[in-house]
């Protein structure tokens, strides 16, 4: 895996974790002590950053340092999709019961509606 493709996953593993903790780009920078320029060029792959600062994103994002680095390495469909139900997975659990049931009748909504194309 070349180190581009690590930087591109690593940018947008940031950026959904900080959007999942409703923060702006902004409220990030001022929490870790770093630019918003800064934060904008690590999500967007357009610079590297230390493991210093890979730190104090981690913590400000409630999330361990490995959470953070938990990048889908390999393209594999199989891969993605663990990945994505993670990700989802993650998101529900923070959210009151109420929701969770809404979201999981339009889920089943969905699916019978693509069941009957």
């Amino acid at each position: 895996m070349k180190a581009d493709d690590v930087s591109n996953q690593f940018g947008k593993r940031i950026q959904f974790l900080r959007k999942q903790k409703g923060l702006n780009q902004t409220e990030l920078a001022d929490i870790v002590g770093i630019s918003t320029e800064q934060v904008s060029n690590i999500e967007r792959a357009t610079s590297r950053t230390r493991i210093e600062t890979a730190a104090a994103i981690a913590d400000a994002l409630d999330v361990t340092l490995s959470e953070l680095f938990d990048l889908p390495l390999f393209d594999k469909k199989s891969k993605k999709k663990t990945d994505a139900i993670k990700e989802h997975v993650a998101f529900l659990l923070k959210q009151d019961e109420a929701f969770i049931y809404y979201v999981h009748e339009q889920a089943k909504l969905a699916v019978d509606h693509w069941k009957k194309k």
